[in-house]
């Protein structure tokens, strides 16, 4: 159990304490508060003043007066004694029946209870007769109560003698500090008889054996009550030792032990979840735990949030351990943290969007070959307005004008595609829509032209892809401005038979 000493505790033992006790000798020591007596018990109740008054009759019972309860009580006996000496008191009552004004004697043989307010200074034989022997234990005054039915009477016993110092111990008589931490220790007093406490001489002086660990300084009641602080320890992960005593003349009390623990420090951060996904506009809660050099989570700390993309992430309560991130923008971002200077893991956050990524989409296709001139499987292969942050992936659908093959529809899918190509004159209608980490862009329509030997050509020749100027006039497909200073606008097709 951890022993504390309070001064208000010691004030108010000061105020309940009796006086001090009477001696032949004077005592040693002037008598101030313990540190931690046990309070004596209530005194008897006393018997009533105008019965008390008639105590003192005693008239013989008429013949056949019956015993009655007793109504007073006398204690009659010396009231001093040495210590080891013994000396008898006596019990006597009195009672009278109603209608009757003398008081007479209770019987000898009415059971008595004894008590001693201090069995530490005066002890009191165990007896229910009209005689107790009291014994003188150490010097001091206590009382001694004497009962018979319901009327109670005591008395005030010293018991004479010297108490001297006999040796000195602290408690608590061990102390666990941390380093710039304090805490009371109080010398108990030993006396030529055993008893701890009956004396309260002043205390001379405090010492400690390691002043670079823990100091001791007399604080209240003469010394007896001195306060331990906490000064340092040999490194910020060892614990640190040292002992101190008081002094009441040449007598030096037994060693109390203080551990002294180094201050607690922040040595590492970790933050939780490690990592977080969250939509525009939505939250994600992150939270710092600090630990010192012991492993402990530690209470009490601040926390320093920040974040390298700010147009991504927004943080509030950045003061406190925990920090809510906000989604502004879709984008990826990275929080850190710092706790007295130590450094958090650092968590990455993706911010993805509800609806479609603004200014993505698929810009080209590969190969382009419009018009296909041969039947075949061709992997088109998207390029995208910005390169996206993966995983990319591509949703596709595809419509065949001559119906050959029902729509096409896919989910998100990486890679290329594989497109499918039939002979014939027809046109492939495919749309693609790009989705990166943080959502999906906008879809794109892409239209290409088959022209294969066996579809739309008369007697069995392939369809001609020819390409038309302004004014409509055909002429085999060139490619733009590759004929001559006249530029043609590309718009391939199939023709009939060449």
């Amino acid at each position: 159990m951890r022993f504390t000493v309070t001064l208000a505790a010691l004030l108010f033992l000061s105020a309940c304490t009796e006086s001090a006790p009477v001696s032949v000798n004077s005592p040693e020591f002037t008598t101030v508060p313990p540190e931690n007596p046990s309070p004596p018990p209530p005194p008897p109740p006393k018997p009533d003043p105008s019965e008390t008054a008639g105590c003192t009759k005693a008239t013989p019972p008429p013949e056949g007066y019956a015993d009655r309860p007793a109504q007073c009580v006398e204690i009659s006996g010396p009231t001093s004694l040495n210590v080891g000496s013994g000396q008898t008191l006596t019990c006597s009552g009195w009672g009278h029946s109603p209608g009757l004004t003398d008081w007479y004697p209770v019987s000898a043989d009415r059971p008595r209870t004894w008590l001693s307010g201090d069995q530490s200074i005066v002890s009191v034989s165990q007896t229910n007769s009209a005689s107790a022997t009291i014994t003188g234990v150490s010097p001091g005054s206590t009382w001694v109560s004497c009962q018979i039915d319901q009327a109670v009477a005591s008395v005030t016993i010293t018991v004479l003698g010297t108490r001297t110092l006999a040796s000195m111990f602290i408690l608590p008589n061990s102390l666990t500090l941390q380093v710039g931490n304090s805490d009371q220790v109080a010398v108990q007093f030993v006396d030529n008889y055993g008893q701890v406490n009956k004396i309260h001489p002043t205390v001379d002086e405090w010492a400690s054996d390691n002043t670079p660990v823990a100091t001791v300084a007399p604080e209240a009641f003469g010394g007896q009550v001195a306060r331990v602080t906490a000064v340092g320890t040999p490194s910020p992960t060892q614990n640190g030792a040292a002992r101190v005593r008081a002094r009441v003349g040449t007598m030096w009390s037994s060693w109390g032990n203080i551990t002294v623990q180094p201050a607690p420090r922040v040595t590492s951060v970790t933050v939780s979840p490690t990592s977080a996904t969250m939509s525009e506009f939505t939250y994600a809660t992150l939270t710092a735990t600090a630990f010192d050099q012991f492993g402990r989570a530690m209470s009490g700390r601040a926390a320093f949030w920040s974040t390298d993309n700010q147009s991504v992430l927004s943080l509030s309560n950045a003061g406190a351990m925990q920090v809510y991130a906000q989604g502004v923008h879709w984008g990826s971002a990275n929080v850190f943290v710092q706790v007295d200077g130590v450094a958090g893991n650092t968590v990455p956050i993706t911010v993805y969007t509800e609806g479609n990524i603004s200014g993505y989409y698929v810009t080209s296709l590969s190969p382009w070959g419009d018009p296909f001139t041969s039947a075949g499987t061709y992997y088109l292969t998207p390029t995208t307005s910005t390169p996206g942050t993966p995983p990319i992936t591509y949703k596709w659908e595809i419509t065949y004008s001559d119906n050959s093959r029902p729509p096409i529809t896919t989910g998100y899918q990486s890679g290329p595609y594989p497109l499918a190509v039939h002979d014939g004159a027809y046109k492939i209608y495919v749309t693609v829509t790009p989705r990166q980490a943080y959502g999906a862009g906008y879809p794109t329509n892409w239209t290409y032209n088959v022209c294969t030997g066996g579809g739309g050509g008369g007697g069995g020749k392939p369809p001609l892809a020819v390409a038309r100027n302004s004014a409509g006039i055909s002429r085999p497909a060139v490619k733009p401005n590759s004929g001559g200073s006249n530029p043609y606008r590309v718009v391939y097709g199939c023709s009939g038979p060449a």
